[in-house]
């Protein structure tokens, strides 16, 4: 069903996803009871591969699918949105999922979101984030790779900016006359 909602909407370049993030976007357009987890979207991925679907809160509770998806799938993104409590509650939990992502699908489809209108100011958690390493542990028992400054540089804004169409160097450059 999913398939025939994005070629009907026919425009965008990304379908957010999450447990209810696209559930709620289709029923302002009177999409109703045709969602059900995150294995529709493998169809209109493959259907539509010029478009990009942004997956976000890593479809938690549908994580090891959205994973198997994503790892299949080069339009299909992970969005970090609705996780960013867990460096707080739970690093080691956030970290296997995380290291998960890197090692299965890569830094080139992580989109960092920090879900700041509901947990404040996102300061703390970048800077957690930009001084986090993936544990040696979970690197020996699981084969997951260490993140590096290039990947956390990916992660928070650069595959964004990517997808948005953005220059990063050109807005550099438009920053540094403005300053």
């Amino acid at each position: 069903m999913l398939q025939r909602i994005v070629g009907r909407l026919g425009h965008g370049r990304a379908v957010p996803r999450g447990p209810d993030g696209l559930r709620a976007a289709l029923q302002q357009k009177n999409f109703t009871g045709l969602i059900d987890g995150p294995l529709d979207i493998q169809r209109p991925a493959f259907d539509f591969p010029d478009m990009i679907f942004a997956v976000h809160h890593l479809a938690l509770p549908y994580f090891e699918e959205m994973v198997f998806i994503a790892e299949r799938f080069l339009n299909v993104h992970l969005v970090l949105s609705g996780t960013m409590h867990l460096p707080v509650v739970a690093p080691w939990e956030f970290k296997m999922y995380l290291g998960r992502i890197l090692r299965d699908v890569g830094s080139d489809r992580i989109i960092w979101g920090s879900e700041c209108p509901l947990l404040g100011n996102p300061q703390p958690v970048i800077e957690w984030f930009w001084n986090m390493q993936i544990d040696g542990e979970l690197q020996e028992r699981y084969g997951f790779p260490e993140i590096t400054e290039n990947d956390k540089r990916r992660i928070l804004g650069e595959n964004q900016a990517q997808l948005f169409g953005v220059d990063i160097e050109q807005k550099k450059r438009e920053f540094a006359q403005t300053a």
